[in-house]
């Protein structure tokens, strides 16, 4: 039985596997599949860069380049210069966020995020992004938040259905375990916790009670 924890891996898995927004994907070709092709255009991109310091194209590439070699702080610094050279472009802070994000940094990469949000607000992609990045931080509200508009703005993205059901299973279970300590937990208490929720016009309340059978594992 999968758990909201493992629910939330999942949709990091499966934001990660899309590209990453803005000038960030340029001219992959098939140049990433396995290490010794992937080397093979590190070599190529940096001699590149070495003539050219801030072709926009060269940073990019080169920073997807490491990232798929997992060289995550060649990655960020060389997408910390692509942010330098891109002031209005939420791409190249996306794209930094995510690596932070891989790396382990949360934190550095909700700021690298919150940039981009300043930049491109409406975007899915960008807003998807943020929720998951609040999801990592615990902050279970305000990922239901952020989860909540991209389903506005792209309802096609199931992924962002799913991080709300786990952001708000443990916003819920959270609060309960504040209050009443660790499962399981009775019906009234169960109530009381929700009663927030509903007060704030999430309809959809009671469904804690079909993600706390599924979730409970």
């Amino acid at each position: 039985m999968a758990s909201a924890t493992t629910l939330g891996f999942r949709v990091l898995v499966a934001y990660g596997t899309r590209g990453d927004a803005g000038e960030t994907n340029k001219d992959l070709g098939g140049e990433t599949l396995g290490d010794r092709r992937t080397r093979e255009a590190i070599a190529a991109t940096a001699e590149i860069l070495n003539a050219h310091p801030d072709h926009v194209g060269a940073l990019s590439n080169l920073a997807t380049y490491h990232g798929a070699v997992k060289d995550f702080p060649r990655q960020i610094e060389l997408l910390e210069r692509l942010v330098q050279t891109a002031a209005d472009s939420a791409g190249p802070r996306v794209a930094l966020a995510r690596a932070r994000l891989a790396s382990g940094d949360i934190e550095a990469a909700w700021r690298a995020a919150a940039a981009a949000l300043e930049r491109a607000e409406t975007d899915p992609e960008v807003q998807l992004l943020a929720a998951i990045l609040r999801y990592e931080q615990a902050k279970y509200r305000l990922a239901m938040d952020r989860a909540d508009l991209v389903i506005q703005l792209a309802p096609e993205r199931t992924e962002a259905v799913e991080l709300f059901k786990a952001a708000f299973y443990l916003a819920v279970a959270t609060d309960l375990r504040c209050a009443h300590g660790p499962r399981p937990w009775t019906p009234p208490q169960i109530d009381a916790a929700l009663a927030g929720f509903r007060a704030e016009g999430l309809r959809a309340a009671d469904a804690f009670h079909d993600y706390d059978r599924e979730f409970a594992n």
